[in-house]
């Protein structure tokens, strides 16, 4: 977990947790790794303040029960209530940020009601497999979010019971067997920048290591080897980090050329570069059997910013995750191959 890079990461816990569990978060949690502590519906507020008091660097959120469609309704909320009041009366997680409960059952959803006055963020558990991550709406219409299947709608299904608020994603993934892992790694990459490109602002990819329960979900497999969606992770997070800062400027730019399909994110860093994030919203294999992946041709798409700005410098994720980083052979304007696999364009400040 130290070498992906990551700071953030969900964990269980029970009435039954054992004392090596919370020796093992408090050991990531000084390592700068803190966690998204779930709480079971079973767990009193004596196991809910244990955390603090075996665990006190582990803690970066906590969130209500998991998939926990029995318990919807009157049951849920007052479990929610008890989960905010136990959490805002110790003074020393009173401003730890709760997420919200979720549920597997879209009716029951609609039933539930809301739960904003104990939660800071809304939640969802958003799965595409084996559909690609971009994929519009399909199925029937609920609630008035539109028709079942996408993105924006899974997010305004959360915000049926988080009213106003801001949604996490605390399970996403794909899971191996049909499509390549090299497919997966593309979309599980894809999903972290159509999530932030949306405003869900925190994604917990479900899993880390392959386990015997749900087996295929790992970004690494059972004996710790490394999927390209490990590896493209690890790069990205490398290619992207800094430090946080409140004053981003604005960069006026345009695409244009082959741009169908063309999904795109900009960010920048405390130094002035700008990063701007592209790629195809396409399917990158059949969903169906024979599950067979696509030759995807790239599209030539001119980036064009009406900001000055500095060297400009191209990144590219391979299949397997690995990243390549070269100066973009012209100056601005300059025209991009872009893929199904994530591209950024690094601006530099003008001089």
């Amino acid at each position: 977990m130290v070498a992906l890079g990551i700071h953030h990461y969900r964990n269980g816990i029970d009435p039954y947790a054992y004392s090596f569990e919370y020796a093992n978060a408090e050991a990531l949690g000084q390592a700068g790794i803190k966690a998204d502590w779930n709480i079971d519906r079973l767990d009193t507020p004596q196991n809910i303040n244990a955390i603090y008091a075996n665990a006190p660097d582990s803690i970066d959120a906590f969130e209500g029960p998991n998939e926990d469609n029995q318990d919807a309704g009157p049951v849920l909320t007052a479990f929610m209530a008890t989960l905010n009041a136990t959490v805002r009366g110790n003074p020393n997680t009173a401003t730890v940020p709760i997420y919200n409960e979720t549920m597997t059952d879209i009716n029951l959803v609609g039933t539930q009601g809301d739960l904003s006055a104990y939660v800071n963020d809304g939640n969802m558990h958003d799965y595409y497999y084996p559909r690609y991550p971009e994929t519009p709406s399909y199925g029937g219409a609920f609630f008035g979010c539109g028709y079942y299947g996408s993105m924006p709608f899974n997010i305004c299904i959360a915000q049926l019971n988080a009213v106003g608020l801001p949604v996490v994603s605390t399970e996403t993934g794909y899971i191996s067997g049909t499509q390549t892992d090299e497919v997966l790694g593309k979309y599980i990459t894809r999903i972290l920048f159509q999530h932030l490109a949306l405003n869900v602002m925190r994604t917990y990819i479900y899993e880390f290591v392959e386990d015997v329960n749900s087996p295929g979900y790992g970004l690494m497999q059972a004996d710790f080897t490394p999927k390209p969606a490990y590896t493209a992770i690890q790069n990205l997070i490398s290619l992207f980090a800094d430090q946080n800062f409140t004053t981003p400027g604005k960069l006026d730019y345009s695409l244009s050329g082959q741009t169908a399909n063309l999904e795109h994110v900009l960010f920048q860093k405390k130094d002035g570069t700008y990063m701007l994030a592209l790629w195809l919203g396409v399917a990158s294999a059949n969903p169906v059997s024979p599950y067979q992946t696509y030759s995807i041709p790239p599209q030539s798409v001119t980036v064009t910013s009406n900001t000055p700005v500095g060297a400009i410098t191209l990144s590219t994720l391979d299949d397997e995750g690995n990243l390549t980083s070269q100066p973009a052979a012209t100056g601005n304007p300059i025209t991009v191959s872009v893929t199904d696999g994530i591209t950024v364009v690094s601006m530099a400040p003008a001089q």
